[in-house]
């Protein structure tokens, strides 16, 4: 499976890890998953190496692919758009920033190994999503001067 190749090539699984993570994300998510779209992958138009990824999207009625690599996803078919990781993750803080904000929170909860806290989490997910983390810092920034007690 390609998820699971590239785990490996970048050196964030071992082999066997990256099938331990596959199963572990089909287990928690059952219908997450593609299937029966090969037969469209001729029909699509963008980039040849990342048209079976058109193609599932469009199996699954997904209305976003969420890529870094825009240029291999131009034209494709109506009702699907690309976007990249950083505008993605604005439009959804746009959308409900307290949830957000809850997920990273826990996200950074979550992290054992080493131990995060959040503005750790935030300044390592900055490098990847710069604009969706100066939202949040100033979103969290604002709420802290709404808390405090107006000074006289």
């Amino acid at each position: 499976m390609e998820l699971e190749r590239n785990l490996v090539r970048l050196g964030r699984y071992d082999a066997q890890g990256a099938v331990r993570l596959t199963r572990a994300m089909r287990a928690a998510f059952p219908s997450a998953e593609a299937r029966a779209y090969q037969h469209l992958i001729a029909s699509m138009q963008n980039h040849p190496k990342d048209r079976h990824v058109v193609a599932a999207a469009q199996v699954a009625g997904a209305q976003v692919i969420v890529t870094n690599n825009l240029a291999d996803f131009r034209t494709l078919p109506a009702g699907i758009e690309a976007q990249d990781a950083d505008s993605f993750l604005q439009g959804l803080f746009d959308l409900s920033p307290e949830a957000l904000v809850r997920v990273l929170t826990q996200q950074a909860a979550d992290k054992r190994n080493p131990p995060l806290t959040l503005d750790q989490l935030l300044e390592g997910l900055a490098r990847s999503v710069p604009g969706f983390i100066a939202e949040v810092r100033a979103w969290r920034a604002e709420r802290l001067l709404e808390s405090r007690p107006d000074e006289e």
